[in-house]
């Protein structure tokens, strides 16, 4: 009997002996005490093509009792029990298991760090929002935002439009985008309206409605993205998404552990809890275990404001994993024209709303004050109402200002603060 063809699709291990005329796929593989299981799926494929379902089951790979009593039932399945020229049963699942499990287990190579050549600078798929290869965090209360600017990242990382601030993508890519929230009907009102706003026809967006968490609908999530060729997945949102109590740490390492085997750019949409929603000023952390901030390898909270007709974002940058500092705030304003079913986005200046701005703390603050020239401690307590020693303290840990010297002044003159920028 020949060696089956055979090939990974996600986590599908696909095999067929053409001389047999049998496929069989196994997935979903996991591991428990009793070694790894998978679920096995066997099909007649007659000339090739498939024409017919035989079994469907789950099935210990390293079990031999296991294997054989499949093998047997098979054989009275096929109507071979005694047919001197039936299909080798036990030899098929053999070969199936053994691949499987081997390539299963195998994981990356071993790669010698020295040999690896980085970029002069950090790979971004969207400039300042979206690392490559990276799963990137957005959250806030529910009601702010977030998938409106999910997909309109979505649209700007597979059509290449700028986004203000001179943001953009450095390639197209494919995105897929999980939604466990609302329906498609919802996502295509909004691709339409933002592409008109944009100028361009709907580019294509691939949306799967989902209802099981991630790391259940990991196999034919993998599928997918191997068969789209995706180069950007959207979880909208980690709270549906997630398999069990958002307050354990094994519920956010399973989430994020599920992206990374993804091995493409990643973003995640999040909530705040209650309490953090409430808040009317700073920074806080999202909803849940602490392992939901610690996976994510860069992080901006989104705050907002909303009209009939007008909706107001400042995305604030809260973390970055690798070792930048932190990025100026964005502010973006969504405008609706119902009429036209047109959403248009233009960039306005966070520092001239007052309730948005004070999400950036002290420092955002200070950073606008100084706008306007160059100040002295003092003159910035007079005018933010910031008491002096925090104005202290934020001035001499922040990158974004810098101590200037008084020329000509000497010894005993205040000195005064600017922008680094």
């Amino acid at each position: 009997m020949k060696a089956p063809q055979w090939a990974r699709v996600g986590e599908c291990w696909r095999f067929q002996w053409a001389d047999c005329g049998i496929a069989m796929s196994l997935e979903r593989p996991s591991q428990n005490g009793y070694g790894i299981t998978a679920e096995i799926t066997v099909e007649a494929i007659p000339n090739g093509v498939p024409g017919g379902h035989i079994h469907w089951s789950r099935l210990r790979l390293s079990d031999t009792d296991d294997r054989d009593k499949l093998a047997r039932y098979l054989t009275k399945r096929t109507g071979d029990e005694r047919n001197t020229s039936a299909i080798d049963w036990q030899t098929l699942l053999q070969q199936a298991c053994t691949i499987t499990a081997r390539d299963w287990r195998k994981g990356d190579p071993v790669i010698d760090l020295a040999a690896v050549v980085p970029p002069t600078t950090r790979p971004y798929l969207l400039d300042k929002l979206l690392p490559a290869n990276e799963t990137s965090l957005i959250y806030a209360d529910g009601g702010s935002g977030k998938s409106l600017l999910g997909l309109t990242i979505a649209i700007a990382a597979r059509a290449g439009v700028v986004l203000p601030g001179n943001l953009r993508a450095h390639q197209a890519v494919e995105v897929l985008y999980l939604d466990w929230e609302t329906h498609e009907v919802t996502h295509a009102r909004r691709l339409r309206a933002l592409a008109r706003g944009f100028g361009i026809a709907p580019p294509p967006i691939h949306y799967l409605r989902m209802s099981q968490p991630l790391v259940m609908s990991q196999a034919r999530v993998l599928a997918e993205v191997d068969r789209l060729k995706v180069g950007l997945l959207i979880v909208d949102s980690i709270g549906f998404a997630a398999a069990g109590d958002i307050n354990d740490a094994d519920t956010a390492t399973q989430m994020y552990n599920a992206l990374r085997a993804m091995n493409l750019t990643a973003l995640a949409l999040h909530h705040v809890n209650k309490a953090a929603a409430e808040r009317t000023e700073g920074a806080v952390k999202p909803f849940g275990a602490a392992y939901f901030w610690n996976g994510a390898r860069n992080a901006w909270e989104l705050r907002s404001t909303a009209t009939e007709s007008q909706l107001r974002l400042s995305l604030w940058h809260r973390k970055d994993n690798d070792g930048g500092r932190l990025g100026q705030p964005l502010g973006w304003q969504f405008d609706f024209d119902n009429e036209a079913q047109t959403t248009t986005l233009r960039q306005f200046d966070i520092a001239q709303d007052a309730e948005l701005s004070s999400f950036g703390g002290a420092a955002f603050v200070l950073r606008s004050a100084l706008r306007k020239g160059a100040k002295t401690v003092n003159e910035l307590v007079e005018d933010t109402a910031i008491d002096k020693d925090t104005i202290k303290k934020t001035l001499a840990r922040t990158s974004w200002f810098i101590k200037l010297v008084p020329g000509g002044q000497g010894r005993g003159h205040e000195a005064t603060w600017g922008l680094a920028e």
